[in-house]
């Protein structure tokens, strides 16, 4: 014979059973929208650059000597050359970096087999470009033409190649130039221009000017530089830059935070009972997940996905606590 009291019984652990695989789920379903949230998709690579912006006519030719009208929401990839005709101008992006191509100009990526990991190296032809770099510990950015390479770790600055010659203009932080037609290196600061390129047949030395007021960057697309924040004609904005990614950092890590905290008192059933019991272990781990995000590394992405590993672990701990008790 069955009592009420074991049927009342079975169905307490019946619905404690149900409420530990909806948590789970709840989980699942986090983590996964936060990997594809923050892991580039295969659809774009760490070095692929999206087309935002189109004004005019340009094409891209592939590997395979193919050659496609350029459209928004395409990819620009390694082993790819990118061409602007007369009066045209196209926008990429990737990530917070910019690139605005200007009229009649010839671009092209390097195959990925040739480029050293972790670096971007652009092959200008003729024309000018436009770029906005984030900041690395390292030079990691290059772009190269006939007559000079210029090689920053992050920077706002343009390079334009034009009847024999190839000026760079620097409108934030430092960029290196090494001349390819002599031994010359210099370092241009914000505010400097410099000159290379052939005179009469002849290599001619570097010129460093002061850049004329006048000359902007992304002038074809102003709302570049507004919509990350960055006032052009205010100094410091690299590192203005690296505060406003650390003030979205702190409130992602916050977001992740509250999921888990939510998660784990719904897993409970009793709420601030379990949490109160488990603070001890929980409330140093949060506090640890914070220094290491801080620490580990400047990229977001890699703080974000060590956090979330940490809070992981933690959330498991609850998880098999709660179950015990159950």
């Amino acid at each position: 014979m069955t009592f009420n009291g074991d049927h009342k019984y079975d169905d307490c652990q019946t619905e404690k059973h149900y409420w530990g695989w909806r948590v789970i789920n709840l989980l699942l379903a986090f983590f996964v929208s936060l990997f594809l949230t923050l892991v580039p998709s295969s659809a774009q690579e760490a070095s692929d650059w999206l087309i935002k912006k189109v004004s005019g006519d340009a094409w891209i030719t592939t590997l395979e000597e193919q050659t496609i009208e350029v459209r928004k929401g395409m990819y620009f990839k390694p082993g790819q050359t990118l061409k602007t005709a007369s009066r045209s101008r196209v926008l990429l992006s990737r990530n917070k970096e910019r690139l605005q191509v200007g009229a009649d100009t010839i671009i092209r990526l390097p195959s990925a087999e040739v480029v050293e990991p972790g670096k971007t190296i652009i092959k200008q032809r003729r024309g000018k470009i436009d770029l906005l770099i984030s900041r690395k510990d390292r030079k990691h950015f290059s772009v190269e033409t006939p007559y000079l390479a210029a090689v920053v770790k992050g920077t706002r600055f343009s390079v334009s190649v034009v009847d024999q010659r190839a000026v760079v203009r620097v409108y934030e932080g430092l960029v290196g130039v090494n001349s390819l037609i002599s031994d010359e290196k210099n370092d241009i600061r914000p505010g400097q221009s410099v000159s290379l390129g052939n005179i009469d047949g002849k290599s001619s030395r570097m010129l460093i000017l002061d850049t004329p007021r006048s000359f902007k960057s992304f002038d074809a697309f102003p709302e570049v530089l507004s919509e990350l924040g960055i006032d052009p004609s205010s100094p410091g904005f690299m590192q203005k830059k690296i505060k406003v990614e650390a003030s979205s950092l702190d409130i992602a890590v916050g977001f992740v935070t509250g999921i888990f905290g939510s998660l784990a008192a719904g897993a409970a059933g009793i709420g601030g009972q379990i949490y109160s019991t488990l603070s001890p272990i929980l409330d140093p781990m949060l506090n640890l997940a914070t220094t290491i995000y801080k620490v580990i590394s400047p990229n977001p992405v890699v703080g974000i996905l060590a956090v979330a590993a940490i809070l992981s672990f933690t959330l498991f701990v609850i998880i098999m606590i709660i179950r015990r008790r159950s």
